[in-house]
């Protein structure tokens, strides 16, 4: 929605016809709007560091996967 009241304000300037405060309502729209997104993805990732914390270092979110090799000239066998 904000998205098509910058582009209609932008399709009304092209036309020279600018009303100042639908300019400054549709500015200050989106900057809230992103302002909460931020706010959001702020959020999001204090809980993944929150998660982490209670769960210590032994617990990865997104884990890597082990790569083992085994080598087979050495005496012990799998190393």
């Amino acid at each position: 929605m904000i998205e098509a009241q910058t582009n209609d304000v932008e399709n009304i300037i092209t036309i020279g016809e600018v009303d100042t405060f639908i300019l400054l309502e549709t500015i200050t729209r989106q900057f809230e709007v992103k302002k909460q997104l931020l706010d959001l993805r702020e959020a999001e990732l204090d809980a993944a560091i929150t998660v982490h914390k209670i769960l210590g270092l032994e617990h990865q979110l997104n884990p890597s996967p082990i790569i083992r090799e085994i080598h087979t000239d050495t005496l012990g066998g799998v190393q």
